[in-house]
């Protein structure tokens, strides 16, 4: 251990680890780390089950879905059939679900909304309020 580290409980993840916060994390957020179906452990984000009276988002079924956009945040897309985007398009926010099912892609989007919205919606399906 280096001079001035803090020392940890033995057999405790280093900081920086899943669950921890990462620089433009809004916190930890331990439900995303997971295992994949094959029970696996997996470095990629993956989103928790919605909790009972998890309110529902407008989702858009996008026909072809906008592709110019920049990346803000991402999940596993390759552990789970539904993986999410926040995405920064201009300045607007959205979110975007990709369902992927027996060869089939489907992209459904939020409307494009002020950062501030689209920030809360990102949160709710992180944490599982939200659909």
């Amino acid at each position: 251990m280096s001079a001035g580290a803090a020392p940890r409980a033995e057999g405790s993840a280093p900081a920086g680890g899943p669950g921890e916060p990462r620089h433009g994390d809004a916190g930890p957020a331990p439900s995303l780390y997971s295992l994949n179906p094959d029970g696996e452990a997996c470095g990629g984000r993956h989103m928790p089950l919605a909790v009972p009276g998890a309110r529902p988002l407008e989702w858009i079924r996008m026909l072809p879905p906008i592709e110019r956009a920049r990346v803000v945040e991402h999940t596993c897309e390759r552990c789970r059939p539904v993986s999410f985007e926040l995405l920064n398009l201009g300045g607007a926010f959205l979110v975007r679900r990709t369902e992927t099912a027996k060869g089939k892609v489907v992209v459904h989007e939020t409307a494009r909304v002020r950062k501030k919205l689209a920030l809360e919606w990102w949160q709710q399906l992180r944490h599982g309020a939200a659909t």
